[in-house]
């Protein structure tokens, strides 16, 4: 039983493909308003800049415009790479630093540490007399000694370490962090603590503290006074100095940065554009065009292209035997092909719309497919939009092949009375519409009419 799902629920449904070739059919007009808006917009454009060329101002204008953007194109882009350069001299410093710096490879919770406290002794006394007293020289000589491991040279003693030769200054602290030097002034005391990845660079560093502190002491006896400096307590041993992390981690953003902006000015660079100079001559009229009509041809496709989807959408015709499958779940017997000879892209869209008859011909699978569905009756009536002309010529062509079978002309049942009247008869139905002319509505009407009058529809027969 004939149920049109559409009519039902109102809704209408649209196939993608069935659209997309449907619409494709107006190739020949859809072609014929690109190229014409191509070439009107073309010819627009090419004359506006024709114009521009004989006008004086305008030519000093532009080409004053272009001096201005060039000049700004160039300190730009001299700028940029000279920021690009600056960065890159820098991430190489940097990865210079990653393989080289003894900050990095620190273990922040494995940090070897060496600690040692001295006394310094000048044996001073407060004369007996109490009228004055001798100058008190300790916290001269304490303090002399810190400045001197201050002045120590550490990239030089962490040379002599094992390798890798770590030999370049941290980029994130001075190395200083590995060696510091305090004192208590009052009390002659001088604190060292040294500090570093592994016990032998420590070790070295301590060597050459033990040898600053020699050589200091042999200068101060001689400038200031004797004096003697002596261990108090000394001690090695590991410990955590969440420090070294934090400057490790702050190294590491610093790259992300150098890296972030490399590529952030690589971008800038990328897409900064050279001026184009605009002040006519006769190749910017061929260019304005050029542009002009291809800007024509893309919207002449689209507008044109958007029209005939608009109009294949409202007008609502037949346009596909598979809309006829879809829609109305009723077999198409046949489709008859007009003999005007067509293009070949024609013909192509024809039959992707299965507007397309076998190689048997016709007449002879609409006659085979009306004996399969006929299954009681001999009488088969022919019905449609296409006009009375096209029924009976349809006829003529199928009572040869249909024999035993009558075949009746009932006409346009959405106009014709007769044709309501023939309904009226006891008989099997043939609705042969026309291929783009055709009505959904129309259709619709005409299977309500036969389905009110109890009669069969054997299917659809559709005609160019």
């Amino acid at each position: 039983m004939w149920e049109d799902k559409n009519y039902q629920d109102g809704a209408v449904e649209i196939n993608l493909m069935d659209l997309f070739w449907s619409v494709l059919r107006y190739w020949k007009v859809i072609v014929a308003a690109t190229l014409i808006a191509g070439i009107v917009l073309g010819g627009y454009g090419g004359i506006k800049e024709y114009g521009d060329l004989a006008n004086e101002k305008v030519v000093k204008a532009r080409q004053e415009a272009y001096d201005s953007a060039m000049e700004t194109y160039q300190l730009t882009k001299e700028q940029l790479e000279t920021d690009l350069q600056n960065l890159r001299d820098d991430l190489e410093r940097q990865q210079f630093y990653t393989e080289n710096a003894v900050m990095l490879f620190v273990d922040q919770y494995n940090v070897y540490v060496r600690t040692a406290s001295y006394y310094i002794n000048t044996n001073y006394e407060i004369s007996p007399n109490l009228y004055f007293q001798n100058p008190d020289y300790t916290s001269v000589i304490t303090k002399s000694y810190r400045a001197a491991l201050n002045r120590l040279d550490l990239d030089t003693v962490i040379a002599t370490a094992k390798q890798p030769d770590l030999t370049v200054r941290n980029p994130v602290s001075s190395t200083k962090k590995l060696l510091t030097a305090s004192t208590d002034d009052g009390n002659g005391i001088l604190n060292i603590t040294v500090l570093g990845d592994t016990q032998e660079r420590v070790d070295a560093i301590f060597a050459a503290v033990e040898k600053t502190l020699a050589e200091q002491e042999a200068l101060l006896n001689k400038v200031i006074g004797e004096h003697s400096i002596s261990v108090l307590s000394a001690e090695s041993y590991t410990d955590t100095d969440t420090e070294f992390g934090e400057l490790q981690e702050e190294f590491k953003a610093k790259m992300e940065s150098i890296t972030d902006g490399i590529e952030d000015t690589n971008k800038k660079l990328d897409e900064l554009k050279e001026p184009v100079n605009e002040t006519p001559t006769m190749k910017t009229v061929i260019r304005r065009g050029v542009k002009f009509g291809v800007i024509g041809l893309v919207l002449g496709l689209c507008v044109s292209t958007f029209f005939y989807l608009v109009r294949t959408i409202l007008q609502d015709r037949l346009n596909s035997t598979e809309e006829i499958l879809r829609r109305y779940r009723t077999p198409v017997l046949g489709v008859v092909t007009d003999e005007k000879k067509r293009l070949r892209l024609d013909t192509f869209l024809a039959r992707k719309l299965g507007m397309e008859a076998g190689e048997a011909g016709a007449e002879n699978y609409i006659a085979a497919n009306v004996r399969l569905y006929l299954k009681e009756g001999r009488k088969v009536l022919l019905i449609g939009s296409c006009g009375a002309d096209r029924l009976g010529a349809l006829k003529d062509k199928l009572t040869p092949l249909l024999e035993g079978i009558e075949l009746q002309v009932g006409g346009n049942v959405n106009e014709s009375p007769s044709a309501v009247d023939a309904l009226r008869r006891e008989t099997a139905v043939v609705c042969v519409e026309k291929w783009l002319a055709t009505s959904h509505r129309e259709i619709r009407h005409e299977l309500r009419a036969v389905k009110d009058s109890g009669n069969t529809n054997l299917g659809f027969v559709v005609v160019q």
